[in-house]
């Protein structure tokens, strides 16, 4: 099987580059070839999506604002698929999924139901080469999500942000600058100032913002599992937890096998990676539901 070079750097994270290292060393054959980089970054690209998507090992917190009489909205891009999803507007509580036949037949179509939505389903949009995937929530929303304007430059470093009026806004939440998502843990009316924010939340970026932006609430929470960017640059170091980046290796030789023919050496390269993502994800679904205690705090952030 070779050596897995990646189990012996101990606690460092394994990059692209040790990967291709150790994917060459499994590949070798009795004729000495190896893998090009671009082969090995097909094959462990391959393999890091599948594990990512089979093994839900990826979940991230992302928000968005409503617009009153809308009921349709965008998905994260790189959305494997949704999972616990919060109202936070005037309420909070989750958000219950039904499938969109429920829907049908509950009279969730009826798009002249109105207030805080209870439920909601995810569709892939309407037809069409440009369709996206979508949230519908129901009933449609009565009301927008609270917004004001912030009032100088806001670097990518601050902390804190001076707003028009902050008092529309919840004791603790997010807002949406441009296209960065923010946390704020406090507020100050007195000076209409949020407090204690951590920039770029939800996979966005910290960015430089002008006076003057739309700065808007964002009242739907979702936890959702997501599918990680390609490792591209041999300093790449996979998103998943580091027990399992060796399992990538095998992932990518079953891939590299199959593509050279030498399917019965496959087969065994196939098994092992099956029985490891099936390990991977009974471990992580054991994490996120026994590992955890619960805080009540002030504002209802659990």
């Amino acid at each position: 099987m070779g050596v897995h070079l990646s189990r012996l750097r101990g606690v460092l994270l394994a990059t692209l580059a040790e990967l291709r290292t150790d994917l060459r060393t499994r590949f070798v054959d009795k004729d000495g070839r190896f893998l090009t980089d671009d082969d090995c970054d097909l094959y462990i690209n391959l393999a890091y999506h599948d594990f990512a998507n089979r093994a839900e090992s990826n979940r991230r917190e992302w928000a968005f604002n409503v617009t009153a009489n809308q009921y349709s909205y965008s998905v994260p891009e790189d959305m494997i698929k949704p999972g616990t999803m919060m109202w936070m507007k005037d309420s909070r509580r989750p958000l219950e999924f039904r499938q969109l036949s429920f829907f049908a037949d509950n009279g969730g179509l009826d798009l002249t139901s109105f207030g805080p939505p209870n439920f909601y389903t995810f569709h892939q949009g309407d037809s069409g080469l440009n369709a996206q995937p979508q949230f519908r929530l129901w009933p449609t929303p009565s009301s927008s999500s609270e917004q004001t304007t912030n009032t100088g430059l806001i670097g990518t470093g601050n902390t804190e942000i001076v707003v028009t009026d902050s008092s529309k806004f919840r004791a603790r939440g997010w807002v949406l600058i441009n296209a960065e998502l923010i946390l704020f843990y406090s507020k100050d009316d007195s000076t209409n100032t949020l407090k204690q924010c951590v920039r770029g939340m939800g996979g966005t970026k910290a960015a430089n913002h002008l006076a003057g932006q739309d700065v808007i609430q964002q009242d739907v929470h979702i936890w959702y599992y997501y599918q990680p960017a390609d490792l591209s640059t041999g300093t790449s170091v996979p998103e998943i937890p580091l027990p399992y980046h060796d399992l990538l290796v095998t992932g990518a030789l079953y891939q590299g096998l199959k593509a050279d023919g030498r399917m019965q050496e496959a087969g065994v390269a196939f098994q092992e990676w099956g029985q490891g993502i099936a390990f991977a994800k009974g471990e992580m679904l054991k994490a996120q539901t026994s590992n955890f205690i619960t805080f009540n705090l002030p504002g209802g952030y659990d």
